[in-house]
């Protein structure tokens, strides 16, 4: 395993995570949309 392969790996564990995030993050943010329309 070169260097420049194991920072590769690393680099695509992190923007999964990122993206992992993101979604979770969004998922939060329609929740809360739909219990706030629920209140008007």
């Amino acid at each position: 395993m070169t260097q420049d392969s194991c920072f590769k790996i690393k680099n695509n564990q992190i923007s999964q995570k990122i993206e992992q995030d993101s979604l979770e993050s969004l998922v939060i943010w329609m929740n809360q949309v739909m219990i706030s329309s629920r209140r008007i």
